[in-house]
């Protein structure tokens, strides 16, 4: 993976194994793997730059946060409590823009996919067929 990443407080804060499998547990999914070793190295984290993704649909699209598991502030897991419909749509919640929109994981097949809420509804883009393929188009463009 690119070395795109800086931690939100003074270090990262990488996921354990026994998290992720807790995780998986509760949820009743099965993370794909490279999202696991992201996690594993990263946890909650943002960009050093600002990032972006051009959607299957061509749309370009902002990422802003990645989230971690069991990690305070950012919790994948808190993002599920409070949008209810993620997991009984098989959704892991993984990063967002800075309007608070959200990229899922489809947990069903490994899919990303952005949503964008607006005045009370869901839109749906497809981003990639795999968070690897997520990972690997980001663009990202240094501070000044």
């Amino acid at each position: 993976m690119k070395k795109i990443f800086e931690p939100i407080l003074d270090e990262f804060q990488p996921t354990s194994a026994k998290d992720v499998s807790a995780f998986e547990k509760r949820y009743n999914v099965v993370l794909p793997e490279e999202f696991k070793k992201f996690q594993f190295t990263y946890g909650r984290c943002m960009f050093s730059g600002e990032a972006s993704i051009v959607s299957k649909s061509n749309a370009n699209l902002e990422v802003f946060t990645m989230f971690g598991i069991n990690c305070g502030a950012g919790d994948i897991s808190d993002d599920i409590e409070t949008h209810e419909e993620y997991a009984s749509q098989g959704l892991v919640p993984f990063a967002d823009d800075s309007f608070n929109n959200r990229y899922v994981i489809k947990t069903e097949d490994g899919s990303v996919w952005y949503l964008e809420y607006n005045a009370g509804t869901c839109n749906t883009d497809q981003v990639s067929d795999t968070f690897e393929g997520f990972m690997r188009n980001i663009e990202l463009t240094p501070y000044e």
